[in-house]
Order: structure tokens, then C-alpha cells, then sequence
């Protein structure tokens, strides 16, 4: 089934949609674009040659990728997207980033002191003869991914 779509008085393009109007937006000639303004990229379901120009542009510039549909109600990875106009992208989520813990111990000559929440424990709990102090994260859920860094002055 083909449709006309109509944005202000311009017919802007003829888009085939087989059978996939309902994972669309369909704008009759009287009616006018849904807004845009504040489209979630992620959500879009609006071919691209649709767009308002500055959703296009926002669409375009984000940087964490880009899904297109397909028949079937699929959405596919996009390497590098070539932008078609009756192409419909969507914009892959930001990652999220894990939550960190860190942690702090006392370094001495000998050995090691035991894991403090705070600076200010690790300090509290130092020693005289320590020697060093440790800043360690690493990602909450998994323990992974550790950095350990050396804090410069120990008090």
C-alpha cells in the first residue's frame, strides 16, 4: 500500500509500506507532522526524509549508532548509515555506564593494611611507617575493570 505523505503544503516523498503502517507515523494531506521537537531518537519511528531538519541533523550526529527497520517489525545495526530518505533509523541507546566502587588501603613496607570505605578511614587507620595509600575502583556488579592509584601525600 503506498502513501502520500505531506509535510506543510510540500509533498516531501511516496513511501512503501507493505504492511508495516502500524509501526509508523501516516500523515493524511489534512493533517501536518506530529511534533518533533523533543522526538527520543531511540524511539523514532519516522523515515528519515520525514524529519523535521533539526530532529534529521540530531539523528545523523549521534554517536552511538543507528538501527534501521525492516519488514517484519525487525530493527537492524547499521554500520555506517547512508541515510536514505524512506529509510526509517533509529538511534542505539547510550551505554550505561557501570557503577563504581572505590575503596582505599593502607600500604606499609611489609605489608598491606586492610580495605577502608573513606580516605579519611584509611587515614584515621594508618600507621606511623606507612608508606604509600591506594585509591582502588573497580565496577560495582562485576568486580572487574580495577584502577589503583597512589594518592600523593598520606597524612
Amino acid at each position: 500500500m503506498t502513501h502520500e505523505y505531506k509535510v506543510g503544503d510540500q509533498i516531501r516523498m511516496l513511501v512503501d509500506y507493505y504492511s508495516l503502517v502500524k509501526g509508523f507515523e501516516l500523515v493524511t494531506e489534512e493533517e501536518t507532522a506530529p511534533e518533533q521537537d523533543n522526538k527520543d531518537l531511540t524511539d523514532n519511528r519516522t523515515p528519515l526524509g520525514l524529519l523535521d531538519p533539526d530532529v534529521r541533523k540530531r539523528m545523523e550526529a549521534w554517536e552511538h549508532g543507528h538501527e534501521h527497520y525492516v519488514a517484519g517489525n525487525v530493527w537492524c545495526p547499521v554500520g555506517k548509515a547512508r541515510w536514505f530518505d524512506d529509510y526509517t533509523y533509529r538511534a542505539k541507546p547510550a551505554p550505561v555506564e557501570p557503577e563504581r566502587v572505590t575503596v582505599w588501603m593502607n600500604v606499609y613496607e611489609e605489608h598491606i593494611g586492610s580495605v577502608k570505605d573513606s580516605r579519611k578511614d584509611a587515614d584515621t587507620w594508618g600507621l606511623d611507617d606507612r608508606i604509600a595509600l591506594w585509591r582502588i575502583t573497580y565496577d560495582k556488579e562485576t568486580g572487574l575493570n580495577p584502577v589503583i592509584e597512589v594518592e600523593g601525600e598520606t597524612e
